[in-house]
């Protein structure tokens, strides 16, 4: 299976690297790195705690990264500021998800951001990167800071969780399959919002 997801992705690699401009070929090492060093014997960086989320969330930013340098697309502070919120949701996104496996990380001598800061803690830190991303969005002018608006599910989801014991942290699970449904909500209003960004909409 590791031989096949390898082989699998070969023929596109190549094909990125032959049709993207040289300065695309960083950003693609990069996301290409951190996806192999999340779970690569003697890296492992899911189980470095806080590299773990850092690693993760370069899995959901570094493609729309890539895409803009390939597209040599202006860097201006918009474009820069919806990156990083980016980058904070899916750092919360990996933090809040990994709470509820802390019990049997821990019994398995696995090492997360949520075994070393604890329940409470991560999802503390999740709800906080959560507001932080949308607090940036709201610097976005009209319509993409309209985005904001949809931090609120997520730090909605996790809210009941903020204090929960290290022993219960399982029941953190009730919350991930409610982010599950949130992010294709959120996904759909932010498809729409970007559609009206390209459109001109003022």
């Amino acid at each position: 299976m590791l031989l096949a997801a390898i082989l699998g992705c070969v023929p596109f690699v190549v094909a990125l690297v032959v049709l993207g401009p040289p300065a695309s070929w960083a950003v693609l090492a990069v996301s290409l790195f951190a996806v192999a060093a999340y779970s690569m014997p003697g890296l492992r960086f899911k189980e470095v705690p806080v590299l773990d989320s850092l690693t993760s969330s370069t899995h959901f930013t570094s493609p729309a990264v890539y895409g803009l340098v390939a597209a040599d697309a202006a860097w201006d502070a918009r474009t820069v500021i919806v990156l990083v919120a980016f980058f904070l949701w899916g750092m919360a996104s990996h933090a809040f998800g990994a709470v509820q496996d802390i019990v049997p990380d821990r019994a398995g001598g696995i090492a997360s951001i949520a075994t070393v800061l604890g329940a409470a803690s991560t999802v503390r830190l999740a709800i906080g990167l959560w507001t932080a991303a949308g607090l940036l969005m709201l610097l976005t002018p009209f319509p993409a800071t309209l985005s904001a608006i949809l931090a609120a599910p997520y730090i909605a989801l996790a809210w009941p969780f903020r204090s929960v014991p290290d022993a219960a942290s399982a029941s953190a699970n009730r919350g991930w399959r409610r982010f599950l449904l949130v992010n294709y909500l959120a996904g759909f209003a932010a498809t729409l919002i970007i559609i009206a960004i390209m459109l001109g909409v003022r």
